[in-house]
């Protein structure tokens, strides 16, 4: 009891003050946490796909409120440099420091990308304005971008409001990525310095292998299929049942016909690895949780703990109960400094079992490497083959089995960095129709060493201390590590994404080749991607000749003609407008004597709804049913 206090409070104040705390811890903290969790595996799953990095056993909690006393540890794993990670837009995945690391030694905050996803985009953006806030980030380097980003006349024009609805705008018809959106709307100020660090001439080379293998997909599909069909008759013929049924399942789990914990108990030896025990172990605990008595335990917990809490202590919950549902704790963090609290004011968990079950199960599932247990995985097929082939013949079907996976992954653009290692070393001979395909892998290593090379080449020369790269997640390990060499340290995030889009999730080759529907099945786990190019010219010249006109029409000027020098420093590009408020009709003039016409639509807030194209030539947005091609 603090010897400040007069005298005690009426009990009515103390009784609703109590009401109140618990009811909003109730609500925003463990009624939002424990229902999530029975799609725990599920979302997982889609975490790993859509992030490509697995998440690293990493207790990490940010400071929050510190005026409030309340000290979240932070893993002596983390640089010891004071760093900003924007956890209510992104996930920490990873982070290697190198032995004997020290902040003038340079960290990396690499943000793996996922193109063409809205809300992947958008919170990238924010992570990483987030970032540049904090004071500490003096580099943002792209991938698909070559030198300089320089968008700083958006960002000091006097019309900020015009600027952002246009930035808003193409943010969410994927015109420009989250990392653009923060160069054209950032603060005036110079901040930190925008670069592309790709290689051109691997980029489009990169790019080129990709558009001369599309128009192959199908023809090849259908022959791999014909093989498929002959090895299946074959392994009939000389598989033994048990074999048989084996390569039947693992089949399956391959087609994703199987669920993931069915496979693990069908490849679980006397001897399982620790990962997969772990797994397991949580798999059978989500199975025995009983969430409706997890649902009446919790109100009975927080009730008894808010009780023993002094009015530090609850400040202090009430100030992480927020953190924790804006995102900005991790899940099982969280519960890691509730279990604490609970420990510390007496409060047992063994009177709420079902609560402290829940916890526990938490609590094991963080232990998980995703990376790690897909590695046991696959040892455990083999071991598994290994067991039941008992035959050289077998065992050559078995091998031809895998090849014919793999070659299927290849067409589809799928293999992840280790699949792609094993292809390369079981290929027999050379395929002349595959070597489009190979090529498109080939590059991708080609293109790590390149990124690599230019990050590191940027951040000697700007002598950065804290750059953020932001990439695809398939360069993950291999700029990862020869960053590591250099003796920088690289923190991996990921963008929080609470939805798949498109049929296979996220259409990303296809913006190479303008095709209306996606390959299927292109991107899963750490498969490989490409951004589409920063053409910084196009997206000024686009950007300019949308801003330039609500800036005249805020200004109630709704016919006038004004040059784009001002915002993008290049003369002999204009536009004009004529507005009645709500549509406005735009000619682009450019210096050789072409134009372009547009017609753009806005809200009643004069946010932009629609821009379209009045004439079918040349680059430009998508007009409503007009299919147009964008090329920005």
């Amino acid at each position: 009891m603090e010897s400040s206090r007069r005298g005690p409070l009426p009990a009515w104040i103390r009784h609703t003050s109590l009401a109140t705390c618990v009811i909003f811890v109730y609500v925003n903290v463990v009624y939002s946490a424990v229902e999530p969790a029975r799609s725990f595996w599920k979302e997982r799953k889609a975490a790993a796909q859509l992030a490509m990095l697995p998440s690293a056993n990493l207790p990490i909690l940010p400071r929050v409120r510190p005026d409030l006393g309340l000290q979240i540890p932070v893993s002596a794993r983390l640089p010891a440099v004071d760093i900003h990670l924007p956890l209510s837009y992104a996930n920490l995945k990873s982070a290697r420091i190198p032995q004997g690391w020290k902040p003038a030694d340079g960290l990396i905050l690499h943000i793996q990308d996922v193109h063409m996803n809205a809300e992947a985009q958008k919170n990238i953006g924010a992570a990483i304005q987030e970032m540049i806030d904090s004071g500490k980030v003096d580099l943002v380097a792209l991938e698909g971008a070559f030198g300089d980003i320089d968008l700083f006349r958006f960002r000091a024009f006097e019309d900020q409001d015009a600027v952002r609805k246009v930035a808003d705008y193409m943010l969410r018809e994927n015109k420009i990525s989250g990392p653009i959106h923060v160069a054209l709307t950032g603060t005036p100020h110079p901040g930190p310095r925008f670069i592309g660090v790709d290689d051109d001439a691997l980029y489009h080379s990169h790019v080129q292998a990709y558009k001369e293998s599309v128009p192959k997909v199908e023809a090849l599909k259908k022959d791999l299929a014909l093989r498929e069909g002959g090895l299946a008759r074959q392994k009939a013929v000389v598989f033994g049942k048990e074999l048989l049924d084996f390569d039947a399942k693992v089949e399956q789990h391959q087609k994703g016909t199987l669920a993931l914990g069915e496979y693990v108990k069908l490849l679980t030896s006397p001897r399982p690895s620790p990962m997969v025990s772990i797994f397991l172990m949580a798999l059978e605990m989500e199975k025995s949780l009983d969430f409706a008595q997890v649902e009446a335990e919790r109100g009975r917990m927080i009730n008894a703990l808010v009780k023993e809490l002094s009015k530090q202590q609850t400040a202090q919950l009430l100030n992480a109960s927020v953190s924790y549902r804006a995102g900005k704790i991790r899940h099982t963090d969280f519960y890691v400094y509730l279990k604490k609290l609970c420990d510390e004011n007496n409060v047992l968990l063994k009177n709420y079992p079902a609560m402290a079950a829940y916890i526990r199960y938490v609590l094991l599932s963080d232990q998980i490497s995703p990376e790690a247990f897909l590695a046991d995985l696959r040892k455990m097929e083999e071991a598994s083959y290994s067991a039941l082939a008992r035959k050289p013949e077998e065992r050559e079907l078995i091998s031809q089995s895998r090849r014919l996976y793999l070659e299927g992954k290849l067409l589809d653009f799928a293999l992840t960095p280790e699949e792609w290692k094993e292809y390369r070393h079981s290929r027999e001979g050379g395929n002349p129709s595959l070597s489009s395909f190979e090529s498109f892998f080939e590059h991708a290593e080609l293109r790590d060493a390149a990124l690599a090379k230019n990050l590191i080449q940027a951040v000697h020369a700007k002598k950065s201390q804290v750059a953020v790269l932001v990439t695809g997640g398939y360069h993950t390990d291999g700029i990862g590590n020869l960053l590591k060499n250099e003796k920088m340290a690289v923190v991996t995030l990921a963008p929080k994404i609470s939805k798949l889009e498109g049929k296979s999730g996220t259409e990303y080759l296809s913006v190479f080749t303008q095709e209306k529907t996606p390959l299927e099945k292109l991107f899963d786990g750490d498969k490989l991607f490409l951004p589409q190019e920063i053409r910084v010219g196009q997206i000024t010249d686009s950007a300019a000749s949308l801003a330039l006109p609500l800036a005249g029409i805020d200004k109630g000027i709704l016919r006038g003609e004004m040059s784009h020098e001002v915002l993008t420093g290049r003369p002999g590009f204009e536009t004009s407008w004529d507005s009645d408020g709500s549509n406005v009709a735009l000619v682009e003039k450019r210096s050789d004597g072409s134009s372009i016409s547009r017609q753009m639509t806005l809200t009643e807030e004069r946010d932009i709804a629609q821009v379209g194209r009045e004439d079918a030539s040349g680059p430009g947005f998508a007009a409503r049913g007009k299919q147009l091609a964008n090329q920005i």
